[in-house]
């Protein structure tokens, strides 16, 4: 098991995540990121926040950025 953390980036703060999860491998860590931003965005919706300037960051343990999601790109799959 590796930790992963996942960091929100909200027009350009960040906000760390400190505590990361245990997943096997990179796959798994983006399958996590892309449902959380999902979750956030049905949410936003819902109470009728603004999230396009938001991004997801991975870290993996040493502190790299291993991928980034924008909310933005995943609002845009929906939309078409």
């Amino acid at each position: 098991m590796q930790r992963f953390f996942f960091d929100t980036e909200i027009d350009g703060m960040f906000v760390q995540d400190r505590r990361g999860l245990d997943l096997p491998d990179l796959e798994s860590a983006r399958d996590e990121a892309e449902h959380c931003v999902r979750d956030r965005i049905a949410h936003r919706f819902q109470t009728g926040e603004d999230f396009e300037l938001e991004v997801m960051h991975v870290r993996d343990e040493l502190g790299r950025c291993i991928c980034r999601l924008p909310y933005a790109a995943y609002l845009r799959g929906w939309m078409h």
